[in-house]
């Protein structure tokens, strides 16, 4: 997630701040878990708007904690453990915003995502699940040319491409092709799939996109 300009991580954190901030004012309880260097960490149920002090706190040192300085190298990060853990923890299933770019690798076992399986399973337990996918504009449309050698951020594993129209048409059509696919995932079990670019800004992801889909009212 940390990666890209407008960087992700940083649009990811400011939406989470910005809602979580929205639903304390509202006496609404607040949970956020995060996820990072193959580690999840909890901010307990907070209620109120003095709580939200805490709440940026606890953002901030995930952010630091994730900075090029820290980050473990060649670790990869998997959401289905996080969210399947979370699902056994939690005890009052309500609104549920998970926030990711969901780039992950797929099941050995099958041609889908783990995190697919795990999102589910929050589904059927009860949960008003809103997935907020995050992608940087250099990953929608990659200004991409000749021959590269890319370097995956998380995994270091390297591949070598040339980058002429054909391969990048094939990227978009793949990019359009997934992005369907969890419209489809989430649209068959009522959640909302909302894909955002970290250009859009915040205050119109909040009040327009948002108020939208009904996360917000």
């Amino acid at each position: 997630m940390n990666w890209g300009q407008p960087n992700k991580l940083h649009y990811a954190l400011r939406t989470a701040g910005a809602i979580g901030y929205i639903a304390l004012a509202g006496l609404d309880r607040v949970t956020v878990t995060t996820l990072g260097n193959n580690r999840a960490e909890n901010f307990p149920p907070h209620r109120g708007k003095h709580s939200s002090t805490a709440l940026f706190s606890f953002l901030e040192t995930f952010l630091a904690s994730n900075s090029p300085t820290h980050m473990q190298s060649s670790s990869q990060t998997s959401l289905a453990p996080a969210i399947n853990s979370y699902a056994v923890r939690a005890k009052n299933p309500g609104p549920l915003i998970i926030i990711s770019d969901l780039f992950e690798p797929l099941s050995k076992s099958s041609n889908q995502s783990n995190y697919l399986a795990a999102i589910n399973l929050l589904a059927r337990k009860g949960f008003e699940v809103n997935l907020l996918h995050i992608l940087s504009p250099d990953e929608v449309k990659p200004n991409l040319s000749g021959d590269l050698k890319l370097i995956d951020i998380e995994s270091g594993m390297e591949v070598e491409i040339t980058a002429d129209y054909d391969l990048l048409q094939r990227y978009n059509n793949g990019l359009i092709d997934w992005q369907a696919e969890l419209r489809s995932f989430c649209r068959a079990r009522s959640m909302n799939y909302i894909p955002v670019e970290t250009i859009l800004p915040l205050e119109e992801l909040l009040f327009s996109w948002m108020r939208q889909y009904s996360v917000l009212r």
